[in-house]
């Protein structure tokens, strides 16, 4: 019965094939049917490997300046039986089809749906071969993971789509409008959101710093600036148990020391009072900890969390993610390209966390020090490389550097006053609340 079906379709996809071969000799222009060249300019369009030889045939033809048809198609072959056939193409395409350029592209959409239909089902029964082998939990969910990766990669077709210059130019001039002094979302720190016009979408940032100096701290303080910008944000992390981030994310909207919260023994009444009047709500913040990812597993957990509606995602960090340690340099690069890629295809922020190699500790970080370097930086659309300076001079204790490099704006330093323990940064030697005066009774934790 399958191959019943499998024979019928190729019936369809043949006749389909010589009706496209007629219309195309009959376009009135070879400029038309250059134009319709290209959008026949696929592999693996075409079933019959005859037609595949004709279509090379007529690209040869016009770009020697020629129009096809049937003369001049017949010329390079020299095959009678073809002439034949293609005079018989012709007037078939005729007979049925007035408007030929209309109906050729309808014809060559048939063809591209068959096309995926074909790889979408050669895919799934590639993969399900290997789900069907897989014994343990771990490998088939990482085969399920690559089975929505090549997937998600299928395309009915990949067309150019040239830019809207008009409604670009209208969103500018919104934003023009709206006299924000920034493109994107706050950082929560007025100096950081004057050099990077804060959290602008679609964007990869890396954050690159040092193992336990302050990058997951300053992750999560700006996660709680996010939030109470109503900004729906999903947090990945690869490293801290759920209890952890918790934890920490109470003792930074409570503006108190994470220590407090391990012992009721040194928590005030008062204290004790507000934690217990922090409302947690998951509307806004989606909170994921899962250790041992591949990169198919957090490019699925991308799309979903854009699907779901959060515009910011933090992953913590680049290095956790599962990859060949023996070929560290070129498995980052692409870890992070198809990360970059992602955030482009999502319309979405990507904050990625990234560890600074151990040169880090004597020397004042520049991209080259991002752990497994090359292409980190390069697909980065900023790079903000935290320096704790105390950790590495013993001076200065509660500053931190940040080196901004970016891709699209200006690039330099600037230093921030970090108190670590309760995960609050802001604007160096200076009292900046201008973000930070929220009550914290009103508050509301994911």
């Amino acid at each position: 019965m399958e191959d019943k079906q499998l024979e019928l379709e190729n019936k369809k996809q043949f006749e389909t094939e010589n009706f496209i071969i007629g219309e195309f000799l009959l376009l009135e222009s070879k400029e038309k049917q250059l134009e319709i060249l290209c959008e026949m300019d696929e592999p693996n369009l075409f079933l019959d490997e005859r037609n595949n030889k004709l279509i090379a045939s007529f690209s040869k033809i016009l770009m020697c300046g020629q129009k096809v048809d049937v003369v001049t198609a017949y010329e390079p072959m020299k095959d009678e039986l073809l002439a034949t056939d293609l005079h018989l193409l012709t007037n078939k395409a005729w007979h049925f089809v007035k408007h030929i350029h209309k109906h050729i592209n309808e014809h060559i959409s048939i063809l591209k749906k068959s096309k995926y239909k074909r790889e979408l089902i050669k895919k799934i029964k590639k993969q399900l071969e290997s789900i069907q082998d897989s014994t343990f939990l771990d490998d088939i969910n990482t085969e399920k993971n690559k089975l929505i990766a090549e997937l998600t990669s299928l395309s009915i077709a990949d067309t150019s789509e040239f830019i809207n210059l008009a409604e670009l130019k209208e969103k500018i001039s919104q934003q023009l409008d709206s006299k924000k002094d920034i493109e994107g979302y706050s950082w929560g720190i007025s100096d950081l959101d004057t050099w990077t016009s804060g959290i602008v979408t679609p964007r990869l940032y890396v954050i690159g710093g040092l193992k336990k100096s302050c990058k997951t701290r300053f992750t999560v303080f700006t996660i709680t600036e996010l939030y109470k910008q109503d900004i729906p944000i999903a947090f990945l992390s690869m490293e801290m148990p759920a209890y952890e981030v918790t934890k920490m994310l109470c003792a930074t909207l409570l503006k108190m020391d994470e220590l407090r919260l391990r012992s009721s023994s040194i928590l005030r009444d008062d204290e004790r009072q507000k934690f217990e009047n922090l409302e947690l709500n998951q509307s806004l913040l989606g909170i994921e900890c899962k250790p041992g990812l591949r990169i198919e597993g957090v490019l699925s957990r991308i799309r979903s969390y854009s699907k779901l509606g959060y515009k910011v995602i933090f992953i913590d960090y680049l290095q956790r993610i599962s990859h060949n340690r023996n070929n560290q340099a070129q498995e980052l690069e692409d870890i992070s390209i198809k990360i970059a890629d992602s955030a482009r295809a999502n319309n979405i922020s990507i904050i990625l966390l990234s560890q600074l190699n151990a040169l880090a500790e004597r020397e004042v970080p520049t991209p080259a020090h991002l752990k497994g370097s090359g292409g980190i930086g390069e697909s980065a659309d900023t790079i903000l490389l935290m320096d704790n300076i105390y950790r590495r001079t013993k001076k200065e204790k509660g500053k931190i550097d940040v080196y901004i490099e970016s891709r699209y704006g200006d690039s330099g330093r600037l230093s921030l006053h970090a108190d670590l323990g309760s995960c609050q940064f802001s604007n160096y030697g200076t009292d900046d609340t201008k973000y930070q005066n929220q009550p914290i009774e009103n508050v509301k934790l994911f």
